[in-house]
Formats: C-alpha cells, sequence, structure tokens
C-alpha cells in the first residue's frame, strides 16, 4: 500500500495551501487615496481540498500507485477599512441581507452620531 506516496501529496497541497493563506489574503495592503485617505481591503477566503488515490494491481514486482489531488480558493472582496484622518469607517461591498445584519452593520454609525451628540452637549 501507498499511504507514503498520498501522505506526501497531501502534505505538499497542505503546505501550499498555508503559503497561501497569510494575513495579506484576507487584510490586504494599504492603499493610499489621491484625497489623502488610506483604503484597506478585506476579502473573504474560501478553499476547497479533495484528495484521492488507489494501489493498482500490477504483474510485476513493481507497485503502482495512482493518485491525485485538488484544491480551489475563492477570494472576495467584500468591504474596505476606509481612514481620513482619524475617523475609520468600514465600508461594505455586498448589501446587508437580514435584519440582525442591517442592526450590527448600522452600529459604527449610531456609535459616532452618539458621540457627536454627546460632544456637542458637553461644548453648550
Amino acid at each position: 500500500m501507498s499511504e507514503t506516496k498520498i501522505s506526501e501529496m497531501v502534505e505538499a497541497a497542505i503546505q501550499k495551501i498555508k503559503e497561501m493563506t497569510t494575513t495579506d489574503t484576507v487584510v490586504g495592503q494599504p492603499i493610499k487615496l489621491p484625497n489623502g485617505a488610506t483604503a484597506v481591503p478585506v476579502c473573504k477566503v474560501c478553499f476547497g481540498f479533495g484528495s484521492g488515490g488507489a494501489d493498482l494491481p500490477a504483474k510485476g514486482s513493481g507497485e503502482l500507485f495512482g493518485g491525485g489531488i485538488g484544491s480551489g480558493v475563492t477570494i472576495t472582496p467584500v468591504a474596505f477599512l476606509v481612514e481620513r484622518g482619524s475617523k475609520v469607517e468600514l465600508l461594505q461591498l455586498n448589501t446587508i441581507g437580514t435584519t440582525a445584519d442591517r442592526i450590527v452593520g448600522a452600529v459604527p454609525e449610531v456609535m459616532d452620531k452618539v458621540s457627536d451628540m454627546v460632544a456637542g452637549f458637553k461644548s453648550k
């Protein structure tokens, strides 16, 4: 049996996946924009992986092995963190689906408005 060959193939594939899954894959490099702001892309990364192999009957004393490994990667940008001076915003690219998603998405904006209101009351 060729468990060693399958193990070597799987290990090689996993090593390549590890090389691709750096923090730069999910949170990209900052991009300086012409207006002075800085945008940082945020991506969703999905991996799929499969492997298989078999020992084949041989007429001679040699061992015959057939096997293969396949994988796929999807990298989808989902948002940008945008820094303008001392303000940081999360700009989502896809539409928010459920009510709970809308509430979670609105929290940063609501907090900014509450902070501005409190600051306005303190200055008066």
